[in-house]
């Protein structure tokens, strides 16, 4: 009888170590899941934040070019992309995404690089147009690696009030017309 008695407790107490330890490992794999979302969702932001910083640069310039300077800016660089989060678990994070989230920045300062390669050989001019031509693509790129990034960690996705600016639409309308463009004078750009 005292066999049975212990062996029953011995039962009891291992179930109840495994249950404490699921219990524990699913909290704990909850946790891990919702500080990856959130993490998610700051880099999405950011994109999305420069992806907007880039249309409203190249809608200075157009204005800029459209008005013979006397509204709008020239380009000189792309808008700054803030740096990511730094207390985020990036192990967590999709490898293949977030290769892309990382390397977006070199794509940037290599952007940056070429306009001042531009400026230094053919001058300001040409710096403005080639300046004109990475920020529209920069901002598309970064629009869709944000949609990117979204998708994979389930995070609804960035919808603006119709009453607001569309700048999303505005760098596809604005890519979609420069190829035509390029297309009816001959040339293969953006």
């Amino acid at each position: 009888m005292i066999l049975w008695t212990l062996f029953q407790s011995l039962c009891v107490a291992v179930v109840a170590a495994w249950l404490t330890s699921f219990l524990i490992e699913k909290r704990e794999s909850n946790k891990t899941a919702r500080g990856l979302k959130y993490l998610a969702l700051q880099i999405a932001f950011q994109l999305e934040h420069f992806a907007a910083e880039c249309a409203s640069s190249f809608q200075d310039a157009g204005n800029y070019e459209n008005s013979n300077g006397d509204m709008g800016r020239m380009l000189e660089a792309l808008p700054e992309l803030s740096a990511y989060p730094q207390d985020g678990d990036y192990a967590a994070f999709d490898t293949a995404l977030l290769t892309q989230v990382l390397s977006f920045r070199l794509k940037v300062d290599s952007a940056n690089s070429s306009v001042i390669f531009e400026y230094n050989a053919n001058g300001e001019d040409s710096a403005h147009d080639a300046c004109m031509a990475v920020c529209l693509k920069m901002g598309v790129d970064a629009s869709k690696l944000s949609d990117k990034v979204r998708e994979a960690y389930k995070l609804a996705p960035f919808e603006l009030e119709k009453t607001l600016w569309d700048y999303r639409e505005y760098l596809e309308q604005q890519r979609r017309l420069r190829q035509q463009v390029s297309r009816a004078i001959g040339r293969k750009d953006s």
